[in-house]
């Protein structure tokens, strides 16, 4: 089992090598880091300002409570992105499909190689200077590390959970209504009521992860373990459903020409033949209809929310 995850990792990073656009990327690489750096200092910048300004405003709370009050936004920003970031697993277990491997194997590996992406230790920039500021004084080094592993456990509770949604999504567009309505609901819930349920559950379980209490731990572990085997039983059935369609040969395609964009000469030749481009097949459409949601949301929470009034626009 692990020789066979050692092959499979060996193949990602020979498939990595041998695209004609390695030695390009390698550059892109180069201003990635610069960029992620840039990132690591802005969100540690932000765990300590956030710390000092919680430990002066928040009266009958904790620093630490409080932000674990509205950690379902924290983790609601994490699962939005990691669209642009982290591609889901089938896209890479066709290939291997026609090979004598245990088809559960390959998808095992798949699975399992999300854990070390770089997205689900994002966080700990800004968690670990906030942690050290505000469960220090309380907790001691041992709560700081505590709470940042079980951080680190909802940040993978939230990795399988988005990877059966894009999974679900690339599917049929109309799943994309599961996160939708999951985050909605759950917007409500912290924000409408008085005594908000979901920020008291969040509030104790960040408790008890600090104090480590192992209810909390195995609960958390519960619920990753749930969702790679419900991830595991989707894959499944996806690469089922892909192998086992038969498309006739006979069927006769109609191909759109966009003769409207001819009046716009050589400009109009150029748009038709990125939307031949755009367009070419599912995943590509797919991928375009996420794009453009992101972006209406993005538009509706700029327009209809006081999210960038004030302050917010200048320190973001």
């Amino acid at each position: 089992m692990w020789s066979l995850f050692k092959e499979l990792r060996l193949h990602n990073k020979l498939a990595a090598q041998r695209n004609p656009m390695f030695e390009k990327n390698k550059f892109a690489k180069f201003f990635l880091f610069f960029g992620g750096l840039f990132w690591v200092g802005y969100l540690i910048f932000l765990g300590v300002i956030i710390a000092f300004a919680l430990k002066k405003s928040i009266i009958n709370l904790e620093a630490y409570q409080a932000l674990n009050t509205i950690l379902p936004l924290v983790l609601s920003l994490d699962f939005l992105m990691r669209f642009p970031l982290q591609k889901p697993p089938t896209q890479e277990i066709t290939p291997y499909l026609l090979l004598p491997i245990k088809k559960k194997q390959v998808i095992d590996f798949l699975l399992l190689r999300s854990l070390p992406h770089f997205i689900n230790f994002f966080w700990f920039c800004f968690f670990i200077p906030f942690a050290l500021i505000t469960v220090t004084y309380t907790y001691g080094l041992s709560g700081v590390i505590l709470y940042n592993l079980g951080i680190w456990l909802l940040i993978l509770v939230n990795n399988y959970w988005y990877i059966l949604c894009r999974l679900l999504i690339n599917e049929k567009t109309i799943w994309v209504l599961l996160p939708t309505l999951f985050y909605l609901a759950l917007g409500l819930l912290i924000f409408l009521p008085d005594q908000s349920p979901i920020g008291y559950f969040f509030r104790a379980l960040g408790d008890y992860l600090i104090e480590g209490r192992l209810v909390a731990y195995i609960g958390v572990l519960g619920c990753i373990v749930a969702l790679f085997f419900i991830n595991r039983v989707v894959v499944s059935k996806l690469i089922y459903s892909e192998t086992s369609k038969s498309q006739d040969s006979t069927k006769v395609l109609t191909i759109s020409s966009y003769s409207y964009l001819e009046r716009f000469g050589e400009i109009g030749e150029f748009m038709r033949l990125e939307l031949k481009l755009l367009l070419r097949n599912k995943r590509c459409r797919v991928s375009l209809r996420s794009i453009a949601f992101l972006v209406v949301i993005f538009s509706l929470l700029i327009s209809f929310t006081p999210a960038y009034d004030g302050k917010f626009t200048s320190n973001f």
